[in-house]
């Protein structure tokens, strides 16, 4: 397959910055790859300082990877002029008023837009979609999703005080750090209704950010869902368990293994790959999307859903009118 892609920017020089430009100097080194950041860093490719530098910058595709707060308005100054676009997760901090984009990147021949929800890109998550069906679980009644995640461990060489993680006016908090989970819920049950939120702050954290959510979700075909998200755990724990009339499947995301209990299947399924072979697969399918013309499977219209499950659980945890 012919690559279109010649030239690409990226925005915003942390941690999945590196782990992005890493893997396309590997397995794309054709593409020429400009930095966007006012950190003084070195390398071997051209920095820029100002986002705006790029408008005189020949670029195929810009990676948004710069705090979550500062999506809006790079998508916003850029939108117009044919670029495809890579935007890490969260899509936004909030709500924002996106019909202009929905509009733009739906059309027939649009720019490509692909947002960063990794376990969409990952044969773990495969695999474990396709046995919760009718023939191995019966009818589905019921799903546990729990993401237990320490902070610390995160970003070793940032001091926690200057975490994007704890600042709520950058995108911080759990639900929208940790909205990985309910990227893939959305994927696994369709269109959700949050039923019940709760959203605590451990006191562990010196921010005004919740650090704990409970939700409680309901899918179009009444699955009844609890999710836990928080990133104070020291031992992470992170899995979905899936309940039907036959039996029950786990997901164990950190061991990478299914266990299948139900009827007369009983067995693990242990995955060799790990999840660095996700981030590969994720850039892979987004330069495929570009040189195919073909909507990602992490687009626009399915990040928003996700924003707008994280707006409901805020403001029914401030109403106090849980269902």
């Amino acid at each position: 397959m012919i690559n279109k892609i010649k030239c690409i920017a990226i925005v915003g020089f942390g941690s999945i910055a590196s782990k992005h430009i890493a893997i396309i100097e590997k397995s794309y080194p054709k593409i020429s790859i400009c930095i966007v950041t006012k950190r003084n860093i070195k390398s071997k490719h051209k920095i820029y300082k100002k986002i705006e530098s790029l408008k005189n910058v020949d670029i195929d595709a810009i990676f948004i990877t710069s705090p979550t707060n500062e999506h809006f308005n790079i998508l916003k100054l850029f939108y117009r002029k044919n670029i495809h676009f890579f935007v890490e997760k969260p899509i936004f901090e909030r709500e924002k008023n996106a019909v202009f984009l929905l509009n733009h990147f739906s059309k027939r021949n649009s720019p490509i837009l692909q947002v960063g929800y990794v376990f969409r890109h990952d044969d773990l998550f495969f695999k474990f979609k396709s046995l919760c069906n009718d023939k191995v679980l019966g009818k589905i009644l019921r799903s546990e999703i729990y993401c237990g995640s320490d902070l610390n461990s995160w970003r070793p060489n940032t001091k926690l005080k200057h975490s994007i993680s704890l600042n709520k006016n950058k995108g911080g908090g759990a639900l929208l750090e940790l909205s990985h989970e309910i990227d893939y819920c959305l994927w696994f049950f369709g269109d959700l209704k949050v039923k019940f939120s709760k959203l605590n702050r451990s006191g562990i954290f010196d921010s005004k950010v919740e650090d704990t959510a409970d939700l409680f979700l309901l899918s179009r075909k009444n699955v009844n869902i609890s999710m836990h998200l928080n990133f104070w755990q020291k031992i992470p724990e992170r899995y979905c368990k899936i309940y039907g009339t036959k039996g029950v499947i786990t997901m164990d995301i950190i061991d990478r293994k299914i266990v299948i209990n139900s009827g007369n299947i009983k067995k693990s399924i242990k995955f060799k790959s790990k999840l660095n072979a996700a981030y590969k697969n994720q850039i892979k399918n987004f330069f495929y999307s570009i040189n195919q013309r073909k909507k990602s499977v992490s687009n626009l219209s399915e990040s928003l859903k996700v924003l707008d499950i994280i707006e409901e659980a805020k403001k029914l945890n401030r109403s106090k009118k849980n269902v």
